[in-house]
């Protein structure tokens, strides 16, 4: 009975008024009953913390991409990423039972390697982690730098795993590159959304703007795994009308439903400058596209919508990866952990999901291109998809009388 009473007390905690009037007491009972008949007869002694929290980890399995932390997991989720860890510089997500890659970001040993979206991780170092917590799967692919790991990977359309060495690297990534590809058309490749990246590229455009006037901005989210949501937020802005809409979530109760739109209260940190406060005008009125594969996701994801849905700009390449869903994290009272649990999904300005739908592109372009292709016009073939649709072939080998080499901006690398 007292296991009743402590449940009773986290409920009450927790759940609205409503839900607690249907607190289901019987079945509470019964729970109780099979907990302590597996703690006395089953033929192991199971302590008291494992059967908890397999108890717990039951309760969260309707949701795939719930987990419980424990005090110990908890407490490094607050203290924030390690930079002396290495990796091997993957975005990954639990999706149809298993381990899933969603991007392979540039420069990285996952990159270098050859792995690409969707593919599965069925082991790591030899130890299966198919049916693992995705907090515990991360942890194996972490280590000291310099050191060898080694990945079983399912890729699709192959009928057998592969193995793939790596070597695990701090990872350092250089968020925004671009260059004039020629007189009539800019190009700014987003790599990640982190918390400088607005600024980064507001500073890309002004530069670019300042040595040309092209007919046609491009926009590279391709392999870019998303970012912080305010970064995204900020960096559609640039793009877009005073207060159009960007990005909108939707839950369940009332306070987890919110629309984000391109004004300042919505992506500033307090004392932060406007990114789109020095930018030139033309940022928001030359044509657009933006570049898309399957391993643009999550915020990614949401800045390419919402140029589409506001109808400043089209999406080139092919159908995106589809994540986008909102999960808070729950303390648990002292020493006791925490609750991931997904609350919401974003939509796009629209209002359809992201979340195992993607986006399908308004041009689409089939064939693939290798990630150090992006942005050569020779190579590249969603590039000149997009400069034949808007320019036509005549106009994309017109000669250059403007610089195509990269910017050289003195850019924090990350």
């Amino acid at each position: 009975m007292r296991t009743i009473a402590v449940l009773l007390a986290a409920w009450t905690s927790l759940a609205g008024a409503q839900e607690r009037e249907r607190l289901p007491v019987e079945q509470l009972r019964t729970f109780v009953e099979v907990y302590g008949a597996v703690r006395q007869h089953y033929i192991r002694q199971l302590d008291h913390e494992v059967l908890i929290r397999n108890a717990i980890e039951g309760l969260v399995k309707s949701d795939p991409n719930a987990a419980y932390l424990s005090p110990e997991e908890f407490r490094e989720l607050q203290a924030g990423p390690n930079p002396a860890v290495a990796s091997i510089g993957v975005e990954v997500t639990e999706r149809e039972g298993g381990l899933r890659i969603v991007s392979a970001m540039e420069g990285t040993p996952a990159f270098r390697a050859g792995l690409r979206p969707h593919d599965q991780v069925l082991k790591v170092d030899g130890v299966g982690v198919q049916d693992m917590r995705l907090a515990e799967a991360v942890k194996l692919l972490r280590g000291e730098p310099g050191s060898a790991v080694r990945l079983s990977i399912q890729r699709r359309g192959e009928s057998a795993p592969r193995e793939v060495d790596l070597v695990r690297e701090v990872i350092r990534i250089q968020p925004v590159r671009s260059h004039l590809v020629n007189a009539d058309v800019a190009y700014v490749r987003v790599m990640q959304f982190n918390e400088h990246a607005a600024g980064i590229v507001a500073r890309h455009l002004s530069a670019l703007l300042s040595r040309a006037e092209p007919k046609l901005l491009v926009l590279d989210v391709r392999a870019s795994p998303g970012g912080l949501l305010r970064s995204c937020v900020a960096s559609a802005a640039l793009f877009l009308p005073d207060h159009a809409p960007v990005v909108r979530i939707d839950g369940r109760t009332a306070d987890s439903r919110r629309e984000f739109r391109a004004a300042p209260e919505d992506y500033l940190a307090r004392g932060q400058a406007d990114p789109r406060a020095a930018l030139p005008a033309a940022a928001r009125s030359v044509r657009m596209a933006v570049l898309v594969d399957s391993g643009t996701a999550a915020g990614s994801e949401f800045v390419a919508a919402a140029l589409r849905d506001n109808r400043r700009a089209i999406l080139v390449g092919e159908q995106t990866f589809g994540r986008g869903v909102v999960q808070t994290i729950f303390p648990l009272g002292a020493n006791a952990g925490a609750l991931k649990l997904t609350t919401g999904v974003y939509q796009s300005p629209g209002g359809v999901p992201f979340e195992g739908v993607g986006l399908r592109p308004d041009l689409s372009v089939a064939e693939r291109v290798a990630p150090e292709d992006f942005g050569d016009e020779a190579r590249d073939a969603v590039l000149r998809a997009a400069i034949d649709h808007f320019l036509g072939p005549r106009q994309r080998a017109r000669p250059s009388t403007a610089s195509a080499a990269p910017l050289v901006i003195s850019d924090s690398i990350f």
